[in-house]
């Protein structure tokens, strides 16, 4: 009888064992993958391509391949950031992509093009566009300032740029 007592014993521990490979066996990563695109659909090959783990706050970063193609394919489990950015181009963001074990995640980034420079917006800009961007720019310096009147300053710097302007002309 001792030994079959023995025998289920060695059995258990056996099938305990098995139970404890298997889940030792399982994926410990998952991974993300995808294409970046133009807005046209066109493949962007050469993209950086930022994966940030908002846990532990690393950061990996990977370039498409010229399909315009990524794969990070082996991430701990968590949540990232996923940036895409390339020269010329608005970047591209995924927020808090989850990634769980065992998991492949798909993501398809559509850059589109990156706003002119601001050299390259003011060289055809009329007088009323300049104005409206002086101002603009007036308003948030002024509400960078710990106490000031915002009101007064923006009129001054108007002002000013008026008088700039219109001697040049």
């Amino acid at each position: 009888m001792l030994g079959s007592k023995a025998v289920t014993l060695i059995a258990v521990a056996g099938f305990v064992f098995c139970l404890a490979a298997a889940a030792a066996a399982q994926e410990q990563t998952g991974s993300v993958e995808g294409t970046v695109r133009d807005e046209q659909g066109g493949v962007l090959p050469g993209v950086s391509v930022e994966a940030h783990n908002l846990a532990v706050g690393a950061r990996v970063t990977v370039v498409t391949d010229e399909r315009g193609e990524f794969r990070y394919p082996a991430l701990g489990p968590g949540y990232y950031d996923v940036t895409a950015s390339l020269d010329g181009f608005r970047p591209g963001r995924f927020e808090r992509v989850e990634v769980l074990l065992g998991q492949i995640k798909r993501l398809e980034f559509a850059l589109g093009i990156a706003p002119k420079t601001l050299a390259e917006k003011l060289a055809g800009a009329n007088f009323s566009e300049l104005e409206e961007f002086l101002a603009d720019v007036a308003r948030r310096y002024v509400l960078a300032l710990p106490s000031a009147d915002p009101k007064a300053i923006v009129t001054q710097r108007l002002q000013h740029w008026r008088r700039r302007f219109r001697n040049r002309n």
